[in-house]
C-alpha cells in the first residue's frame, strides 16, 4: 500500500489488471541515502563488478569466482591485478613500460627470449650476480670493452682456446707463492727488441 507499481492488463482488458512490478520513488524507495556508496553487478555464477564511492575504499573491483581479480584503488592511485595461475599480455606492435622503478620477483625462473636483438642499457651501474653459476655464451664473437678491467677469482682460473693473442703496452706476470711453469710440446720462443734479463 502506498508503493508506486507498474500495472498491466491481461489481454488488454481494463477489467483484468495485474501488478508487473514496483517502481522507485523518493518517498518510498530505500537505499538511496548518503551511505549508499557501493554499487555492484553480479552474475549467476558469482562474477562481480563493484563500484565503490566511499572515501575509505574508493575504487573499482572486477573479480571472478576463482579468485582472479583486478582492483583500481583510486585512493592510493594504484592498480592491482591478481591471476591465480597465468597472466598473458598480447601486443601487436610495441609494449612499453614507463615508470620510476621496476621490480620483478619470481619464485622460480625468469626467461627473456627475443627472435632478434636484446639490448640492456644502464645510465650508471649494472650488476649481474648469481649465488651458484653464471654462464655467458655466444655462437660467434664475444666483445668486452671497458676503460679498466679487474678479474678476481678465489680458486682456479682456466682458459681454453685454439689460439690466444694478448697485446699490451706493458705486461707483468707474477706468481706470488708457488712456481711458474711454461710448457709447450715444441719450442718456447722468447724475443726482445732490447735485452732479456734472467734472474
Amino acid at each position: 500500500v502506498g508503493d508506486h507499481v507498474l500495472v498491466g492488463f491481461r489481454h488488454g482488458d481494463p477489467n483484468r489488471p495485474y501488478v508487473m512490478g514496483s517502481l522507485f520513488n523518493g518517498r518510498t524507495g530505500k537505499g538511496g541515502g548518503e551511505g549508499n556508496c557501493c554499487k555492484s553487478i553480479s552474475t549467476r555464477s558469482g562474477h562481480t563488478l563493484e563500484l565503490d564511492d566511499s572515501p575509505s575504499s574508493l575504487g573499482i573491483t572486477i573479480k571472478d569466482i576463482r579468485g582472479n581479480y583486478m582492483h583500481i584503488d583510486s585512493g592510493e592511485d594504484c592498480i592491482v591485478v591478481n591471476a591465480m595461475k597465468d597472466l598473458t599480455l598480447n601486443v601487436g606492435e610495441t609494449f612499453t613500460v614507463n615508470c620510476k622503478n621496476t621490480n620483478i620477483l619470481a619464485r622460480e625462473s625468469i626467461n627473456v627470449n627475443a627472435e632478434e636483438n636484446v639490448n640492456c642499457i644502464s645510465g650508471e651501474d649494472m650488476t649481474l650476480q648469481a649465488n651458484h653459476s653464471l654462464t655467458e655464451m655466444a655462437s660467434e664473437s664475444y666483445t668486452l670493452s671497458a676503460n679498466d678491467s679487474n678479474i678476481r677469482i678465489t680458486n682456479a682460473h682456466s682458459m681454453q682456446a685454439s689460439s690466444v693473442s694478448e697485446t699490451a703496452e706493458k705486461v707483468s706476470i707474477d706468481s706470488t707463492i708457488d712456481d711458474m711453469d711454461l710448457s709447450s710440446p715444441k719450442k718456447v720462443n722468447i724475443k726482445s727488441s732490447d735485452k732479456i734479463n734472467l734472474f
